[in-house]
């Protein structure tokens, strides 16, 4: 976990167009929403493959046990999305996550239900 804490802090010192077009950098509000995310996968036992900033501005955080997929978008605005997918199938799993404590972590204990699968 303090290592994706520690990508956190990193993504704070990009400065807009980080991909070398228009991209929005991540900010604070993202990245506190991101590290409440990375702190509730953690508490349950999922961590995150990568973080990283987002082309929409924010934070995605990622979590891979092929073949699935699991996902958090943490934008600038606060707005959260997770996603669930597995790895050569078409449909996936999307769903608003609300600002509060309650919501993120239900979201948390949705994907590692998902991510165990059968």
């Amino acid at each position: 976990m303090n290592n994706q804490i520690t990508q956190l802090i990193r993504l704070l010192k990009l400065t807009d167009g980080w991909d070398g077009d228009n991209a929005p950098a991540p900010n604070t509000t993202a990245a506190i929403y991101a590290s409440i995310f990375i702190t509730c996968l953690a508490n349950i036992g999922l961590h995150p493959t990568s973080v990283g900033p987002s082309f929409d501005g924010g934070i995605g955080i990622t979590i891979l046990r092929r073949p699935r997929i699991g996902s958090i978008s943490v934008l600038n605005d606060g707005e959260m999305l997770a996603m669930f997918s597995v790895a050569g199938e078409d449909s996936a799993k999307i769903w608003k996550v609300e600002k509060t404590i309650q919501s993120i972590s239900e979201a948390c204990r949705q994907l590692k239900e998902l991510m165990s699968g059968p």
